[in-house]
């Protein structure tokens, strides 16, 4: 079973929206297209509770549908003044296990316009999976997705989903099988975790957990460590620090939970649920760390309806590549850029390579902002943007990269608004590839034509700027200075060749 859609128009330049009937909350996704790295543009959640009551009475209690049925009403009058071209809705655990789940989905057809899809739990778990996979495609371990109904476990590897498990432990449930008896509640979590046989294989790997209630429990990780960019995708903790704090925080009173920061009366009776639902993952799988993902089923829909071909697209890049396009620089080329500055870069490192493009790509992003601000704005830009396909010390180093291009303060910048510290080595590269930028720019007022007209060469300790005889021109004190910079930090010696061998370039290279 797939998730249901409305097409109106399958052009991939029309906004998307993804309509999640949940256990706990429905909520509303417009996505700007149907593309590899779509941004939201519109995100909004309604606590409606659907599982509430639904394991002693086996149905969705009027007042919940009543409530959902508003905030669909609503959902749907969204996406039309918006012009989601493709609208796809799908109803979970909840709905799935009520006996008037048909019903529900029935009046919602019947009141709101629109075909809600109620997917099983397998379809569930293969959604949540791809989601995941969609903006980490490296993914490598176990993914949990935990809702307010049901949990959703499936192991990934090489890019690809399998073994899928779906379980009715969801914390609504959970509460509503053992009237809130935490002691039972633990038994239940225990025999269902330990069922998973494949858990064992997970053994040094990830656990990358998808859903409201644990992404809460990252927030207030982060809160604690005074944590920046305070951003929750793709945070990683040790398994280790991650079994503490959930020891720490099954262990508090209603009372407690209230007064930790984050912590919203919608969340405050479900979060000691949820820790104990990740603490026998952990505990079962023996994983070595805990990465939080805000990618999950809806994205995961998004995903699911894309070819091949655009499936394969490097999430970052595509992503980089749309913000490019964006600022509406018609001469900016990242990837021409990217291959101009390619001689710089050291080693063979293929993820240097990759940021290098990434950062290319987003060469043009501070061009609006006064020049006195844009190496910071640039680099709190990017430290912050929505992009995926790339962990925070890959972030902190495209904003070091592109605010390199601006101005030498961005190591200053990765003191003040970054926690976790880049290597010396990424530090290095990050500015090489910032200078390097900055050289092309300052020689070429950013007219990519001149990459095929000039070129840059490192041999031993010498950085050669080659230039074609109409590009001579091109260089100037300006130009030599920025090449001098560019050289120091490759500890090089800068020389330009060209066919005549003008004036200024003799200054370069003597």
């Amino acid at each position: 079973m797939h998730a249901a859609s409305l097409v109106k128009d399958k052009s991939f330049a029309t906004p998307t929206a993804v309509i999640d009937v949940g256990s706990n909350s429905v909520r509303l996704v417009v996505y700007e297209n149907a593309g590899r790295a779509p941004v939201p543009v519109f995100n909004e959640k309604v606590m409606v509770g659907l599982a509430r009551g639904l394991d002693k009475s086996g149905k969705l209690a009027k007042d919940s549908m009543e409530s959902a049925l508003t905030a669909l009403h609503r959902f749907v009058a969204i996406t039309d003044t918006i012009g989601a071209g493709d609208i796809r809705a799908f109803a979970t655990s909840a709905v799935r296990d009520a006996k008037n789940g048909q019903d529900f989905t029935s009046a919602i057809k019947r009141e709101c316009g629109i075909s809600v899809e109620i997917i099983d739990g397998i379809e569930e778990a293969r959604l949540a999976a791809l989601g995941v996979l969609s903006a980490t495609p490296g993914a490598d371990g176990v993914m949990g997705d935990l809702g307010g109904g049901s949990l959703e476990l499936v192991s990934l590897k090489d890019g690809k989903p399998k073994n899928f498990c779906s379980y009715p432990i969801g914390p609504l449930r959970l509460m509503d099988r053992t009237n809130n008896d935490r002691q039972k509640a633990k038994r239940l979590i225990k025999q269902a975790i330990k069922s998973v046989d494949w858990l064992a294989d997970m053994n040094g790997r990830s656990f990358y957990a998808v859903g409201g209630a644990w992404r809460l429990l990252a927030r207030i990780h982060m809160d604690q460590k005074g944590y920046q960019p305070h951003i929750i995708h793709n945070y990683e903790i040790s398994a280790d620090d991650g079994l503490r704090l959930l020891s720490l925080l099954g262990q508090l009173s209603m009372k407690t939970l209230k007064r930790v920061p984050g912590v919203t009366s919608e969340r405050l009776n479900t979060l000691p649920y949820a820790t104990y639902v990740m603490r026998r993952i952990i505990r079962e799988s023996s994983v070595t760390n805990v990465v939080f993902s805000a990618y999950g089923i809806r994205e995961g829909c998004n995903f699911d309806r894309l070819d091949k071909k655009i499936k394969k697209q490097d999430p970052l890049l595509a992503g980089c590549r749309n913000a490019a396009e964006q600022t509406g620089w018609s001469r900016a080329n990242g990837d021409a850029l990217a291959k101009w500055i390619m001689p710089t870069l050291p080693g063979k490192s293929k993820r240097i390579a990759r940021l290098s493009k990434a950062a290319c790509n987003l060469a043009e992003i501070g061009r609006f902002e006064h020049p006195d601000y844009r190496a910071e704005m640039v680099f709190l830009r990017i430290l912050r943007m929505t992009l995926v396909g790339l962990d925070h010390n890959d972030r902190s180093f495209l904003a070091l990269a592109v605010a390199s291009r601006h101005s030498a303060k961005g190591t200053r910048l990765l003191k003040r608004h970054v926690s976790d510290p880049l290597s010396d080595e990424d530090i290095a590269a990050a500015r090489v590839i910032g200078l390097a930028m900055r050289l092309f720019y300052t020689m070429s007022g950013g007219a990519i034509s001149w990459a095929d007209r000039t070129y840059l060469a490192r041999k031993g300790k010498s950085l050669t700027l080659h230039l074609s005889e109409d590009a001579q021109d091109l260089v100037g004190d300006q130009v030599i200075r920025r090449l001098k910079s560019l050289a120091k930090q490759l500890d090089c010696t800068a020389k330009i060749k060209s066919p005549s061998q003008k004036p200024a370039a003799k200054r370069a290279s003597a």
